[in-house]
């Protein structure tokens, strides 16, 4: 079923690359599987890796920052994009770059010089107050709710593309359309919907999903400037659990994402993700392998008959069934 799917081609990622800027956050989102510290990339090793996303022969391509919160090193984040903006122009290439942000430190100045810059923003933000009540605190235990409604209106107000990504738990599904109404209600037009990996989620929830996203994507929820775009709609990004994001770490390893994100919950992934380093690596075409070639590698961790396995493999039935869906919808079925 899924091991015969996941044969097929995937996406073409040699023009995107995912750099780890810190791990430092100010949140404890209970469903985040990053393991948190101090660890930060230095100058020299994004510059690294912006060269090696040059070597892709894409005329537009996308460093992307992740974390940790990015914003807490915006310092490096100016840096790699004016660094990044030079490396291009000679080519007359550009790159774009996507920001990563829990939205606490994002404030008009930095969105004044994110305005400049061929950037977007994906501002996690889960909808309502009780949404964050569940999930998103930060270290002290406040949920801040209000202070990120007052930068998403910054941001909304600012130049800069933006959109939000919220993450849907089992034990919350029911309540998971007024939350994305809450954020049309707030004037989001976009939103990427993720769910929440690493915990069972069985096969009555599974269904309970894709008939709530099938309900979003054929009657979005409403705000005053029409619809809310459900962005799952149009990419190819399941099953997540497949993903062949690369992925450079703060200290220049190289990794499939789920290293990274995962390891929380699957600690033994950072041995079986591996890619090489920046520096040894010639070409971001070289690193991105297959589904099956993910699949692969996580069997190595994941084996049968563990619960690592099962898990792994309850997880990854909750992508395949939102990949036919959505593919269903996309070509008129389902």
């Amino acid at each position: 079923m899924a091991e015969r799917d996941s044969d097929k081609p995937g996406r073409d990622l040699s023009g995107s690359l995912m750099v780890m800027v810190t791990y430092a956050c100010q949140a404890r989102c209970s469903y985040c599987l990053v393991s948190r510290g101090p660890r930060a990339m230095s100058a020299r090793t994004m510059e690294r890796a912006v060269d090696l996303l040059l070597t892709s022969p894409a005329r537009e391509p996308q460093l992307r920052f992740f974390g940790g919160e990015p914003l807490l090193r915006f310092d490096l984040v100016r840096r790699a994009m004016e660094y990044g903006d030079a490396r291009a122009r000679p080519s007359g290439r550009r790159l774009r770059y996507m920001l990563t942000t829990n939205g606490m430190l994002l404030d008009e100045a930095k969105l004044r010089w994110l305005a400049r810059r061929n950037a977007e923003v994906m501002f996690s933000l889960d909808g309502s107050p009780a949404a964050h009540e569940a999930c998103r605190r930060d270290a002290r235990g406040r949920t801040r709710h209000d202070a990120l409604l007052r930068s998403l209106s910054a941001l909304r107000r600012s130049r800069v593309p933006y959109f939000a990504n919220a993450v849907l738990t089992p034990e919350r599904l029911e309540d998971a359309r007024g939350d994305i109404a809450f954020l049309a209600g707030r004037g989001v037009r976009r939103v990427q919907i993720c769910y929440q990996v690493g915990v069972p989620w069985g096969a009555a929830r599974r269904r309970d999903l894709c008939a709530l996203l099938r309900g979003l994507i054929a009657e979005p929820p409403r705000g005053r400037q029409g619809p809310i775009e459900i962005m799952n709609a149009h990419n190819d990004c399941e099953p997540v659990m497949l993903s062949e994001e690369v992925l450079a770490d703060t200290d220049g390893a190289l990794f499939l994402d789920a290293a990274v994100f995962l390891e929380r919950r699957f600690p033994r992934l950072r041995g079986a993700m591996g890619l090489g380093r920046l520096g040894e690596a010639e070409r971001m075409a070289d690193l991105v392998l297959s589904r099956s070639q993910v699949l692969e590698r996580f069997a190595r961790t994941c084996p049968p008959g563990t619960p690592e396995g099962a898990l792994f493999a309850d997880n990854l039935r909750v992508g395949m069934d939102l990949r036919k869906l959505l593919r269903g919808l996309r070509e008129g079925g389902c």
